[in-house]
């Protein structure tokens, strides 16, 4: 497991701690724990959990409304900086648009 690119994608780490998978902040609090075996399965799980925060917190934030037009109507989370140019998942990477304002932005 590469940890440079688990802190890359998600902000934080995601270390073997004991036999145990764990997503760990920058500070070192451990976020969430998986008893999944494989690096490769654990980092799929911890990361999936973590963006499905940070979707909840930016869904929230935007008070369930695209950030652009006010639908309420197929939200979804767009990187303003693409995951696969470096953007991370973090709110401040993130708007909340509807399916049409979405498909503007691409």
């Amino acid at each position: 497991m590469n940890r440079s690119y688990a802190e890359q994608k998600t902000g934080c780490s995601i270390i073997n701690l004991f036999g145990e998978w764990a997503l760990i902040d920058k500070l070192g609090v451990v976020i969430k724990l998986s008893r999944v075996k494989r690096a490769r399965d654990a980092f799929k799980e911890l990361h999936d959990w973590f963006y499905r925060q940070i979707q909840q917190k930016a869904l929230f934030r935007a008070g369930n409304k695209c950030e652009r037009c006010g639908s309420t109507y197929m939200l979804g989370c767009h990187h303003k900086q693409h995951r696969s140019q470096g953007g991370a998942h973090s709110l401040e990477n993130i708007d909340v648009l509807c399916q049409e304002c979405h498909a503007q932005e691409h």
